[in-house]
């Protein structure tokens, strides 16, 4: 069944930017649509009658091919978004409810439906689902969990779901589970007692079909606290099952959104894994502290980025600064201090931008707002000068309050930079200072303030060799090398 959600597309406009659009129905709700909401990218419009006598459909100065439904479910992904953009919804959702691939794809309703009816018709409609079930159609001795979430723009979403990509194509199975947020969503009681009971079926159907001995591989942290997830992992480690787990971030080193939840899950996971995956070499020793009896603890180096950019040109020579990822004050309050800085060029990539904590609400000489894009369309962006990763509040060095995390964690937008060919620029103190030196990728700075004279010194010839060195592990990363190193380790030592 598809996933039908009580939010106003017009003002889900960071979900619809990740997504394939698609509306269904032709008619003004759909021109209403298209008006109101001309940056969305609508790859169709689904309309049965209108497809048999017409491929195309003109909206002001935009033109949108129409097709049929059944030419809509040949071609439909989990990625898609659809909007019914017709007064017949109730009809229109039982057509898409019948077609089981469809389910979970994220529906809209668009027009003069209220809430309170639609939460009413979301509810009777939960009501006659099906019992939930995970299928299973692997080799049966690889396994991997994957929650499903909504995307954004913020790179930081990309990480998790390259790693799944990954996996799946070393040959672990994707075992889709819907995330238990009753308790925070938007929601009746009967929509939230059916997500429940939902989660538990499917917990339970996992741990009914998994095979004793096989390999689960998990991506930690769990953003959500689900007592049925952790109730099957101890019953599936009873099966014999072997847990390999991938720490992304670790909140209590971080610091920014750290909670007892993300404590106990923590320590939850180094009960129940047999091996794990950690950032770099800095944050392995910290595990290999805090948990002096666990091994095997093996090291990722960089996250990898998957990329179907062409990177044959080189990254052009320049001076320009590079930086990409959330904007927000709370995460990079060094930002806006950017202004202090002499005889530099700094563009800025990503959501969240706070123009108005600059004086007057307008960037400083040398600051450049750039836009945000998607975690695929970046690379595209990022062909000359350097890619800069630093974090905290102040520009002279990153030894404090969220700055500090960079001593431990491998930043995505490092993946990021050179994915995208791009040399960088990396605090000293990070833990990835050592691995840019190390494969002469780029630059490593005490603080901002010394940016101009490191770029001066940099002469067109050294960049070259950067980018030649950014290059190749660009290609690395495109290819997901690090992960399947990781993995292959992991599965050797679990032997």
């Amino acid at each position: 069944m598809v996933k039908l959600l009580l939010d106003d597309p017009l003002k889900s406009i960071e979900l619809l930017n990740v997504k394939n659009v698609y509306c269904f129905g032709a008619g003004k709700r759909f021109q209403n649509f298209a008006t109101q909401l001309k940056d969305i990218e609508i790859k169709s419009i689904i309309d049965n009658f209108l497809s048999e006598n017409n491929d195309s459909l003109l909206v002001g100065d935009k033109t949108f091919s129409i097709i049929s439904f059944d030419e809509y479910v040949s071609r439909a992904s989990a990625e898609d978004a659809l909007i019914i953009t017709s007064v017949y919804y109730k009809e229109i959702v039982k057509q898409l409810d019948e077609q089981q691939k469809l389910d979970g794809v994220s529906c809209f309703v668009m027009g003069e439906v209220t809430r309170d009816k639609l939460q009413e018709y979301i509810n009777s409609r939960n009501e006659q689902r099906p019992d939930s079930e995970v299928v299973f159609s692997g080799d049966g001795k690889h396994y991997q969990i994957w929650e499903y979430i909504d995307s954004s723009k913020d790179a930081g979403s990309k990480a998790p779901m390259d790693m799944r990509s990954i996996l799946g194509a070393m040959g672990y199975e994707t075992i889709g589970v819907h995330m238990d947020c009753c308790r925070y969503v938007d929601a009746g009681a009967t929509e939230k007692n059916w997500m429940e009971k939902r989660s538990g079926k499917e917990w339970q159907s996992f741990i009914d079909n998994i095979t004793p001995g096989a390999i689960l591989a998990l991506q930690h942290p769990f953003r959500v606290e689900n007592r049925f997830r952790d109730e099957a992992l101890v019953e599936l480690k009873k099966k014999g099952v072997k847990i390999i787990s991938i720490v992304h971030d670790v909140e209590m080193i971080r610091g920014l959104n750290f909670s007892d939840y993300y404590e106990k899950e923590m320590n939850f996971m180094m009960d129940i894994a047999d091996a794990v995956i950690v950032q770099n070499d800095s944050m392995k020793a910290f595990f290999q502290n805090r948990w002096p009896s666990f091994r095997p603890i093996i090291s990722l180096h960089v996250f990898d980025y998957l990329s179907d950019s062409n990177n044959e040109r080189l990254s052009e020579f320049g001076t320009a600064v590079k930086f990409a990822g959330s904007l927000e004050y709370r995460k990079s309050p060094f930002l806006y201090k950017l202004g202090e800085l002499n005889g530099v060029s700094i563009q800025l990539y990503g959501p969240d931008f706070e123009i108005e904590r600059y004086e007057m609400e307008k960037c400083p000489d040398g600051i450049e707002y750039c836009g945000a894009f998607t975690p695929e369309e970046l690379p595209g962006k990022l062909n000359s000068g350097y890619g800069l990763i630093w974090d905290g509040e102040r520009l002279d060095t990153c030894s404090e309050g969220t700055g500090k995390y960079l001593s431990y964690n491998s930043p995505h937008k490092l993946s990021l930079y050179l994915a995208s060919g791009l040399p960088v620029i990396v605090w000293e103190g990070a833990a990835t200072a050592e691995f840019v030196k190390r494969n002469n990728v780029g630059l490593t700075i005490n603080s901002l303030f010394e940016l101009e004279g490191k770029l001066n010194s940099v002469s067109p010839e050294q960049y070259e060799s950067y980018a030649r060195s950014a290059q190749v592990i660009g290609q690395k990363l495109k290819e997901g090398y690090y992960t399947k190193t990781a993995i292959m380790e992991a599965e050797h030592l679990l032997k």
